[in-house]
């Protein structure tokens, strides 16, 4: 946990508090635990709303915007990126590009299948990985969205509030399939998770809600733990890849792109370490 806040204050988060049990029980009493962080400017947005604003300001900015379009095939040239688009009704269309980002979560490994002339295929590979979520239908005693410390297939069962004040918890890491119904035979699991730091928690209140999948990078037999940028770049042209955007994608989604224009602008590069991340 302190190498947890540490890590906070040397991104930038400067108003990060470390707590003890006191500290802890005075802002949420329900919760048994040794210590906590406390990060006063963590909330919770309405990602809906969020998700039309950026592309009404897309398309106030002349973006046009393709849906139930497919990329089929991507080549990488001197001055230029050449994208072939496949239509709902199977007409092909190309169209190029100085600049072309690839950020199609599940999805991007794939599109490396899909670029003509460089066999980058083996670099990357992306499990889908599903993540349950169980509601509870009582009244929330947290005013805080609740995080337990991460395990290393993720940030671990942790409470949070939608837009309407309900309670949710999860995502769990469920190797047992990608399907997108919820897998009802975790009850057990994950009130072991959640009586770990609720004292008052009531089990028969826990329903099964919805899942979903999040994009994790594979190397070997480990999952990596954090996203990866790979660029491609022929004279004029850069090709940027997004593999493996899972939670805190959505938080960090306007830092990352950020991040992209400032190499598209050359302001910035995104350095390899010695395992090529």
């Amino acid at each position: 946990l302190k190498e947890i806040y540490k890590q906070g204050i040397r991104n930038g988060l400067r108003d990060l508090e470390f707590l003890d049990r006191e500290g802890v029980s005075r802002l949420e009493p329900e919760l048994d635990v040794s210590f906590g962080i406390l990060s006063p400017s963590t909330g919770i947005i309405d990602t809906h709303s969020f998700m039309l604003s950026l592309l009404t300001d897309a398309q106030e900015n002349q973006a046009e915007v393709l849906f139930k379009t497919e990329v089929v095939k991507l080549v990488l040239k001197e001055k230029e990126v050449v994208l072939e688009i496949k239509n709902p009704d199977d007409s092909v269309f190309s169209f190029s590009a100085k600049n072309v980002i690839v950020a199609t979560g599940l999805h991007s490994a794939s599109l490396l299948d899909r670029l003509e002339g460089i066999n980058l295929s083996e670099e990357f590979q992306i499990q889908g990985v599903k993540g349950n979520y169980y509601s509870y239908q009582g009244k929330s005693p947290f005013s805080r969205l609740i995080y337990p410390l991460p395990d290393k297939y993720g940030l671990g069962i942790h409470s949070t509030l939608d837009m309407s004040g309900k309670l949710k918890f999860g995502p769990d890491v469920d190797l047992s399939s990608n399907s997108l119904e919820v897998n009802t035979d975790l009850k057990d699991k994950f009130s072991r998770a959640i009586k770990s730091y609720w004292k008052g928690f009531d089990q028969t209140k826990l329903v099964p809600d919805y899942a979903g999948l999040r994009p994790k990078i594979v190397r070997g037999e480990e999952f990596a733990v954090d996203f990866a940028f790979q660029t491609l770049t022929r004279n004029d042209s850069k090709l940027l890849f997004l593999h493996g955007i899972e939670s805190p994608g959505l938080t960090s989604s306007l830092s990352i792109s950020q991040f992209i224009a400032n190499v598209l602008d050359k302001k910035t590069t995104i350095i390899k370490n010695k395992k090529g991340d």
